[in-house]
């Protein structure tokens, strides 16, 4: 139940950047609106890791690949802010983008790291897919 709810809590917070990043979409450089999305999401945990007492265990591999998934948020972070600054919408970025780091994510887990895909989550999957396709036909039929 508390990985369901932190899962929760994270889709929340994931909202909160989508939306206002979409709201300074074309009011601010997309350069500048990465270092300010991931330099406050540097500073604040960094600041809560140094002070803390328990840092849990680190590993080189451990930061080798936080390091490579920060690049990943870099490189999504000035691309969604290029795509807000171009006229994308909230109503057909967020769930064409995030339905598609569903998919993608899902994909690499069950291909790459062998993980078991139940087909209920196979099906929920489909249904992802499913409402992708009906979202972006929908925005080339006004196009």
């Amino acid at each position: 139940m508390e990985i369901v709810l932190l899962t929760l809590a994270c889709a929340v917070f994931y909202s909160i950047f989508a939306i206002f990043a979409g709201l300074a979409g074309g009011k601010i450089d997309d350069w500048l609106a990465s270092v300010m999305y991931n330099g406050i999401g540097t500073v604040v945990p960094l600041a809560v890791y140094w002070a803390s007492s328990s840092r849990g265990k680190t590993t080189w591999r451990g930061v080798l690949l936080a390091g490579i998934a920060g690049i990943g948020i870099m490189l999504f972070s000035v691309v969604l802010a290029r795509i807000y600054t171009r006229g994308g919408n909230l109503s057909f970025v967020v769930p064409a983008l995030y339905g598609g780091a569903i998919v993608l994510s899902s994909a690499f887990g069950w291909l790459v790291l062998k993980e078991r895909v139940s087909s209920l989550q196979a099906a929920g999957l489909a249904f992802v897919v499913a409402g992708i396709a009906c979202i972006v036909v929908s925005k080339l039929q006004k196009v």
